[in-house]
């Protein structure tokens, strides 16, 4: 009996396989299979699935490709296919619903879910800053090749400055949507219209290794309100999820 299958779909806690069977009478019969588990990436920043067993270990499921980023920032994985009777091939792309977060200069996630175990942990190069982006390079290490394959990650977007929340960095998105990423910061003034933030994670307030200068002339609102009171006088820190704190 020979098998042959293919990634139908997935989510952020499972991964849709169909399974075809055919037999020596050439009687083929497909089933649909769901595993569960767990995303994450290897320390080669290849995707991997951590099918969970009924003893609470897993078995790790690895794919030895390339990941991509579509126009939506969204994570894209593609893999060819040869049908075992036809012998044509295939290219199917899975998409990964998700989210990007940054919590460290030289690491930078991509979740599937907030409230899932899920989550794409890529390390990478220094993470680059700026006034409208955030970059980030990947290199991805595949068998067969002598050097990893970089992947450059470019979030565009705008920094703001949110009461009760913290320093923003909001994402554009090809759909006209948008995503925040918050940090916490300590700030010093530097010149009379630019402040320089010391960003810290959002999760546990710790210096992420980042200092970002950046124009008065782009904050507007509350960003204006705070440096009215930031040049009054006294340096202190902007927290993430909490009040300005003069």
């Amino acid at each position: 009996m020979t098998f042959e299958g293919e990634i139908l779909d997935t989510s952020e806690n499972s991964l849709l396989f169909a399974l075809t069977t055919t037999t020596r009478l050439n009687t083929r019969t497909t089933y649909a299979l769901e595993l569960g588990g767990i995303w994450k990436a290897d320390k080669r920043n290849r995707l991997s699935f951590h099918v969970k067993r009924e003893s609470g270990r897993y078995d790790i499921l690895t794919f030895n490709g390339v990941w991509e980023l579509d126009k939506r920032n969204k994570l894209v994985y593609r893999y060819e296919s040869a049908n075992l009777v036809t012998k044509k091939r295939r290219v199917h792309a899975l998409e990964f619903d998700g989210y990007w977060d940054v919590r460290d200069k030289y690491r930078i996630f991509y979740s599937l879910g907030a409230s899932s175990e899920s989550s794409f942990e890529f390390k990478a190069g220094a993470g680059i800053f700026k006034e409208n982006y955030i970059k980030y390079e990947v290199g991805i290490g595949l068998k067969g090749y002598v050097r990893p394959v970089e992947r450059v990650i470019t979030l565009f977007g705008r920094w703001f400055l949110k009461e009760d929340v913290g320093v923003v960095f909001e994402i554009k998105c090809a759909d006209k949507k948008t995503r925040q990423i918050i940090f916490g910061a300590d700030f010093k003034i530097t010149s009379k219209d630019t402040v320089s933030l010391r960003l810290k994670s959002s999760e546990d307030d710790k210096n992420i290794g980042v200092t970002l200068e950046l124009s008065r002339k782009i904050f507007k609102g509350e960003g204006e309100i705070f440096f009215r009171t930031a040049f009054a006088g006294r340096e202190q820190a902007v927290y993430a999820g909490a009040a300005w704190r003069w």
